[in-house]
């Protein structure tokens, strides 16, 4: 460990015995007073090297009575209540005379808290408290610091994990890197390792890039997520905190709005945190400075900017979702969800109880079904094609194979085909409906009226185009209303007189709307005509004076919306007339029934 903490020389010597490969690791780098340690010879360690050890209490596990007479302490599995708070025994730490006081009372003392930080270890959750000793920058004087602890039995029975933090800063890259290499003891005996590695960039702002490009997109960001957090408040005002909170991509929008500040807020912390801890590491560089408090935070601020990142693309969504063919994934999803849900129940109940039966049968010999959590996972694995049959045959030659066929007869042959069979028939049926559906305006509609747009700054606009856009928008639910064509021509530079011709021209029943057959008919003759040009030359003769050719062309069409009017008059009569003859002929009935009961009154009365 040692060796690969101090890179103290470089290769080959001058004078040095070529034939033997040990002499070439003699020559020291530099003088011993301008000495740069660091690992791989570009790491700079960043203060000193630190080791902490946690203990735990002896004779807090219980021992079966049938054993007590063997008198042996017992040391338990590690947690924070038998965790050991007590001073260790110095032993013959005292007698050696290249130690201080100050020396042995840091690493055989008990220090809570400030010792080092949380960490999440392969067997517990371990505290940051514990006896610390800080290694040196020399490697012989560490090296004998190490052999002192051995000497002394720094590790006994009751230890439990042994830390040794530092961190590393490359000045080529300028990247830390803050690393936690861990020793744990378990109570079964032997030792397991395991590290942290976080890279993390804490020294911001010092390239051309980052000055001139990084800083002026991160204040973008700020000023945008305040112009959308107004936009979103002032949404709420408008339609209402129940509605608002009512809407999913509500939801979205609040989610990265707060990741999008939680972000903002770190960055700023951290500007000023990084700021102390480097003034305090220059002020000391021969004490020990936490980086993992800062590396730490710095990969949560990269995961929240990771998942900021990828609710914005979702959001995408939210803005294409006025094409229904874009919609295809949320409608298959929200028709097929009652069935997606009663399957889940069905699916859930089969796969846990195979990853029980797995844990039971195979978690005391096989890694992946050593615990519940790991049994389940390793069945997800099964289902993509990553698992390790021969690992459960050897285990259980006989419930092995078993275990195996009938959870890929039942899960992967049954219950995956019925839910692909649930997503598959209901997405079937959304495209049916979607092929129903009437000409709708998408994506490409949009860049066609930002195109017309800008040839409209030339003077050479698309008024057809600008028609088409116009009916499309309007008739968004089916129907266009005058309201609804008078506003989106009006947009589309049409004046009332040219609106008025244009509802003229297709509102065939007259009833200052156009219905679903009435706008295909629009849509149609805007593709394959110029009705567009015809209005506006029928206004022009109108307004030149050619009042007569103008009528002339307006006369038939009158001719037709008044044989048309004459038609649906005389329907209308009829069936005023028919329901006045039903009219008619019902009172006659009531009228008769009245008279009869009046007759009969009066045979009664003369009876009496």
């Amino acid at each position: 460990m040692l060796e690969g903490l101090y890179w103290e020389n470089w290769y080959g010597a001058a004078g040095a015995d070529k034939t033997n490969i040990k002499n070439l690791y003699v020559q020291e780098l530099v003088s011993p007073a301008e000495k740069k340690y660091g690992i791989l010879y570009e790491n700079q360690l960043m203060g000193l090297p630190r080791l902490r050890q946690i203990r735990v209490v002896h004779n807090e596990c219980p021992v079966a009575d049938n054993f007590r007479h063997l008198d042996r302490e017992c040391f338990g599995e590690y947690s924070s209540e038998n965790e050991d708070k007590g001073n260790m025994s110095t032993n013959q730490w005292a007698d050696s005379p290249k130690l201080s006081n100050a020396e042995i009372i840091t690493a055989w003392t008990y220090r809570s808290g400030n010792a080092g930080t949380y960490h999440y270890g392969l067997l517990a959750w371990y505290t940051g408290s514990g006896a610390v000793l800080n290694l040196e920058r020399v490697y012989s004087t560490s090296k004998q610091r190490m052999k002192q602890l051995k000497q002394n039995l720094w590790i006994t029975r009751a230890t439990r994990a042994v830390f040794l933090d530092f961190t590393v800063y490359n000045a080529n890259i300028n990247l830390f890197c803050v690393v936690k290499l861990v020793w744990e003891f378990p109570a079964t005996g032997g030792i397991m390792t395991s590290y942290t590695l976080r890279t993390v960039k804490l020294i911001r702002y010092q390239t051309t890039i980052e000055k001139y490009v990084v800083f002026p997109c991160e204040i973008m960001f700020i000023i945008f997520t305040f112009y959308y957090l107004i936009q979103e408040l002032l949404e709420m005002t408008y339609v209402g905190c129940p509605k608002y909170l009512f809407d999913l991509w509500s939801w979205l929008d609040v989610t990265i709005i707060i990741t999008s500040f939680i972000c903002i807020s770190f960055s700023i912390y951290r500007y000023f945190l990084v700021e102390h801890t480097l003034k305090n590491l220059t002020e000391d560089v021969e004490e020990f400075h936490n980086f993992e408090f800062l590396g730490y935070w710095e990969t949560q601020f990269n995961h929240a900017i990771s998942i900021s990142i990828f609710f914005s693309w979702v959001k995408v969504f939210k803005y294409i979702s006025f094409n229904k063919t874009m919609t295809q994934l949320s409608s298959t999803l929200s028709r097929c969800a009652k069935d997606i849900g009663g399957f889940a129940i069905m699916f859930f109940i089969v796969f846990f109880a195979f990853a029980q039966l797995g844990y039971l049968l195979f978690g005391s010999q096989v890694e992946d079904f050593s615990t519940f959590l790991n049994s389940t996972f390793t069945l997800l694995r099964l289902i993509l094609g990553d698992f390790n049959f021969h690992q459960i045959e050897q285990a259980n030659r006989v419930l092995g194979p078993i275990f195996f066929l009938a959870y890929v007869f039942f899960v992967f042959f049954v219950l995956l085909n019925m839910f692909l069979a649930i997503i598959n028939d209901t997405y079937s049926e959304v495209k049916a409906d979607i092929h129903k559906q009437q000409n709708e305006f998408d994506i490409a509609d949009y860049f066609k009226r930002w195109g017309n747009n800008i040839k409209g700054k030339i003077g050479n606009r698309n008024s057809k185009l600008d028609a088409e856009t116009a009916v499309k928008l309007a008739a968004a639910d089916g129907q266009i209303s005058y309201e609804e064509l008078r506003e989106n021509l009006q947009q589309a530079n049409f004046n009332d007189v040219e609106i008025e011709m244009f509802l003229a021209r297709f509102d065939l029943d007259q009833d200052r709307a156009l219905d679903e057959d009435e706008t295909q008919q629009v849509l149609n003759d805007l593709e394959g005509g110029n009705i567009v040009s015809e209005i506006s030359t029928e206004q022009q003769h109108y307004r030149s004076g050619t009042r007569e050719s103008a009528a002339s062309k307006r006369k038939s069409g009158v001719e037709i919306l008044q044989a048309e009017e004459a038609n649906s008059m005389q329907q209308r009569v009829q069936v005023i007339e028919t329901a006045l003859t039903e009219f008619i002929h019902t009172t006659g009935e009531i009228l008769e029934k009245i008279q009869a009961r009046v007759d009969q009154g009066r045979e009664n009365k003369s009876l009496n």
